[in-house]
């Protein structure tokens, strides 16, 4: 419920227990939970926006588990890309994003080891949606830990599909590529097997402020005053077994601004593997790094007040498995973030009653928001008496927050004691002056 302070400010009060005296008086005890109220909408404001900053990603963004690849999680783009909902690829192999069987395993064979390996990976390949229809995919990985779903990548997929047959287009007629890469908003630019301009759009010229005829004939890596001058090794590192590469570079525009630029550079060769040309696709993904800043300044207030909050903040999977506690969870528990994941037995330390612990795992799964009492052991074999709430999200991870209110139980006892020595005391004072009458 709500009260109202002397200095006229509303507080959040939960009632905690209600004692009739001996007299027919009755005793509330409250307690001011604003803060804890407070906390709780700060940590569900920022959980969605998190969820609402993915959500608005335009490249599907998959959580794969490494070990057997599964897919523990996606974003809503995966329906755009591939034509699944999330929830018909989450639990799913991989597999059914492949082009085939063969071409699945033999990513396995081929690529994971890399990823492993090197921690990221970026590459194109040929997947599959839903409606078995192939496309061209833009595949970048970075690889994590995560517990307790143990290594796991995220993988940012992006369907390149109509932008290789504009590349195709572009290789079989000069005309119908000029036409076409014109009224695209990417830059296209193609170079000479000797890295010379041989070619720059329109929207690459405006973006640069020069003209087409002072963009050809530009060495590689130097074609403004705005670009850097160290990007000679991009197209080195180019071979017919891996033609492709995307980078991402931070440049100073000619207005005096600070830009990002992404470019994926193509090389082409013959049959017998002499180099053709090179042909770049760029865009500028300025607007992207500063969502990407912001969503970064979100997981950092986060985290901040995930550490320093006053009350215990724990988070559990979807299986009812420990993922994380805060340092008030910790203290209070006595037990690490380190000592849950690995200790199995902590869990049943903490309530050693079976039929107890049950239902503790009920309440959790629930998730309705409700504050609720219970008593547990400390690592040191304390007793602790503490009150959570939990709250469920979309995914099914639990979080709850809780208070230790040991001290406030003590004393209530205490007072509760205190009172009924002085009700007994004053019986036999009344006792007695009856027997002296």
């Amino acid at each position: 419920g709500e009260s109202q302070r002397g200095d006229s400010q509303r507080t959040a009060v939960r009632t905690g227990q209600r004692v009739t005296l001996d007299d027919g008086s009755l005793l509330f005890v409250s307690r001011d939970i604003t803060e804890h109220k407070k906390a709780e909408q700060e940590l569900r404001e920022t959980t969605q926006l998190l969820e609402a900053t993915l959500s608005s990603v335009g490249e599907a963004v998959l959580v794969v588990r490494t070990d057997d690849r599964t897919i523990l999680r996606c974003n809503p783009a995966v329906a755009d890309v591939f034509g699944y909902e999330p929830v018909e690829l989450v639990g799913q192999p991989t597999r059914c994003l492949h082009a085939s069987d063969e071409a699945y395993e033999a990513f396995g064979r081929l690529q994971l080891p890399r990823l492993v390996r090197e921690g990221a990976l970026s590459i194109e390949l040929p997947l599959r949606r839903k409606d078995g229809r192939i496309i061209d995919a833009e595949l970048r990985c970075a690889r994590f830990a995560s517990s307790p779903h143990g290594t796991c990548s995220v993988a940012i997929i992006r369907d390149v599909s109509e932008r290789n047959r504009r590349l195709k287009a572009l290789r079989d007629s000069g005309a119908r590529y000029r036409a076409m890469v014109e009224d695209q908003t990417e830059f296209v630019v193609r170079w000479s097997p000797d890295r010379v301009c041989t070619f720059a759009n329109g929207s690459y010229c405006r973006y640069l402020g020069i003209s087409r005829e002072e963009a050809i004939g530009l060495p590689f890596g130097n074609p403004g005053p705005s670009e850097p001058r160290n990007l000679e090794d991009e197209l080195t590192r180019l071979r017919a077994d891996r033609p492709t590469i995307t980078v991402q570079r931070r440049v100073a525009h000619r207005d005096g601004s600070t830009r990002w630029k992404e470019w994926t550079h193509h090389a082409l060769f013959t049959d017998d593997g002499a180099l053709l040309e090179y042909q770049s696709v760029g865009r500028d993904i300025t607007a992207r790094k500063q969502a990407e800043q912001k969503l970064q300044e979100q997981k950092e207030i986060l985290q901040t007040i995930f550490d320093h909050a006053p009350v215990m903040i724990v988070l559990f999977d979807p299986d009812g498995n420990f993922v994380m506690g805060n340092r008030e969870y910790e203290r209070v528990t006595g037990w690490t973030q380190r000592e849950f994941k690995t200790d199995k037995t902590a869990w049943k330390k903490m309530f050693p009653d079976a039929e107890y612990r049950a239902v503790v795992r009920e309440y959790i799964r629930r998730g309705e928001g409700t504050f609720s009492d219970f008593r547990s052991s400390t690592r040191a074999g304390a007793d602790v008496e503490t009150s959570w709430a939990f709250v469920s999200l979309s995914d099914g991870t639990s979080i709850g927050i809780g208070v230790d209110v040991t001290h406030q139980r003590d004393l209530a006892r205490q007072q509760r004691k205190r009172e009924t020595e002085l009700a007994r005391v004053s019986r036999l004072a009344t006792v007695g002056e009856l027997a002296s009458g």
